[in-house]
C-alpha cells in the first residue's frame, strides 16, 4: 500500500542523507528517523547503519543519544565503531548511557573502556614488570 511506499522512500532518503557527505544537523537526522522511530515502526536495518554510520562521520552526538536511549543499538555487534568514537570524542557520558543500555558489548570494547578510563596501557608490558619487592 501507499504506507509500505513511503516507509520506502523515507528509507532511501534516510540512507542517502547519512551516507552523503554535506554537513549534517542534528534537526535534519530526528526529522529522517522520526518516521522510524514512532508508534509501532521498527527502524530497518539498513537505515540503522547508515544513521549510526553518518552520524559517527560527523560528530552529531545528539541523534545517537537518542537511538541508544531507544534501544536500538542494543550491542556492540549493531554499532562496531560506535565505542571507538565515543572515546574519541571524550563523549563519556554518551558512553555510559551506550554501555547501561546495551545487552552485548564486544570484548573489543569492554577493552577500549578499560584503556580509555584507566589511562591506557591495560594489561600491557608497563604493568607486569616492577612489582612488589622488585
Amino acid at each position: 500500500g501507499d504506507d509500505g511506499k513511503a516507509r520506502e522512500k523515507a528509507a532511501r532518503d534516510a540512507i542517502a542523507l547519512f551516507g552523503g557527505d554535506a554537513p549534517l544537523k542534528a534537526a535534519a537526522a530526528a526529522s529522517a528517523l522520526k518516521p522510524f522511530l514512532s508508534g509501532a515502526a521498527t527502524l530497518p536495518p539498513a537505515v540503522l547503519t547508515a544513521a549510526i554510520d553518518g552520524c559517527v562521520r560527523r560528530n552529531q552526538w545528539e541523534p545517537l543519544q537518542g537511538l541508544v536511549a531507544g534501544g536500538h543499538i542494543p550491542s556492540s555487534a549493531v554499532a562496531p565503531e560506535l565505542v571507538a568514537a565515543l572515546i574519541a570524542g571524550d563523549r563519556l557520558t554518551d558512553l555510559e548511557m551506550f554501555l547501561a543500555a546495551a545487552r552485548d558489548v564486544s570484548a573489543a570494547d569492554v577493552r577500549r573502556c578499560l584503556n580509555a578510563f584507566l589511562g591506557g596501557g591495560v594489561g600491557g608490558a608497563g604493568e607486569t614488570s616492577g612489582g612488589v619487592g622488585g
